[in-house]
């Protein structure tokens, strides 16, 4: 069935060669007996929309199988066709850019459409390992902005995988981030319970975090200093300190102390600062 489709191909691409260019008053002319049902002029652009198409995808792509290269042909094909009936003769754009433009798209969104498709949980993992890299590199969690430019995915793209990362921390029975900070001398379903008390302040943090970001008086080294102040809660850093900080961010104690009274203020007036740590 693949051979006699292959040769019905091979026979209509020697057909459309065979057809002679058109000028573009000649299709214009084409198009306008075409729309008067003239089935000749119809037939005529019909074979030289073809011989377009074909002249296109050679020039311009390797194709690894007859498959791809049939398929692709029949996508701009079927695409294009309609296409022509928009076009507009007296805009300025040539006609072989303007119908290249949508054999290229064509052929994009094939092979677009035959990559592996990454899942949720995949996706979730990878921005798990980047946030993780990122903290090793900056002592810094990084926010939505810069996973974005990290992961080439947009804003709204990363904050639904990191909601669905903390819906999956909810329910996990005892979370391994933060296995270090269970007592050793409690019992199991203490200790349960306890992990699951972790997960859900640490969700709520991070939502008081967008939230903060959101704030028009709340800048990137604000965030980074809150970053900072919730690491030290968790116990994942050092003690938070001015100097820390100020060697961290490069700018003055002086700096540092009046941004995070500042965001505690914020925090109080949002009823949120019982969530830092007691020395905040």
């Amino acid at each position: 069935m693949k051979k006699l489709i292959a040769e019905s191909f091979a026979i209509l691409r020697k057909q459309c060669f065979e057809t002679p260019n058109l000028e573009p008053d000649e299709l214009r002319e084409l198009l306008i007996r075409a729309k008067a049902k003239d089935t000749d002029a119809q037939n005529t652009i019909i074979m030289a929309h073809m011989k377009h198409v074909f002249t296109y995808l050679e020039r311009h792509f390797e194709f690894k199988s007859q498959d791809d290269y049939e398929e692709c042909f029949i996508l701009a094909y079927f695409s294009l066709y309609p296409a022509i009936r928009k076009y507009r003769f007296d805009k300025g754009t040539s006609f072989a850019s303007y119908t290249n433009n949508w054999i290229r798209k064509a052929v994009l969104d094939y092979f677009e459409s035959k990559k592996p498709k990454i899942s949720n949980v995949q996706e979730v993992n990878r921005l798990i390992k980047a946030e993780e890299a990122y903290y090793k590199k900056y002592g810094l969690f990084p926010t939505i902005e810069t996973l974005s430019e990290m992961e080439g995915k947009s804003p709204e793209r990363i904050q639904k995988l990191l909601d669905e990362r903390y819906k999956r921390e909810r329910n996990y029975d005892v979370n391994e981030e933060y296995r270090d900070l269970l007592y050793p001398d409690k019992s199991i379903a203490d200790n349960v319970e306890y992990s699951c008390d972790i997960c859900d302040v640490k969700c709520e943090m991070e939502l008081v975090r967008n939230d903060l970001s959101l704030d028009k008086r709340i800048d990137a080294v604000d965030l980074k200093i809150f970053d900072m102040m919730l690491m030290d809660g968790f116990g994942k850093a050092d003690k938070f300190t001015t100097t820390r900080a100020a060697e961290i961010l490069g700018i003055t104690h002086q700096a540092v102390g009046e941004r995070r009274k500042k965001i505690r203020k914020i925090l109080t007036e949002y009823g949120l600062a019982d969530l830092l740590h007691t020395s905040y």
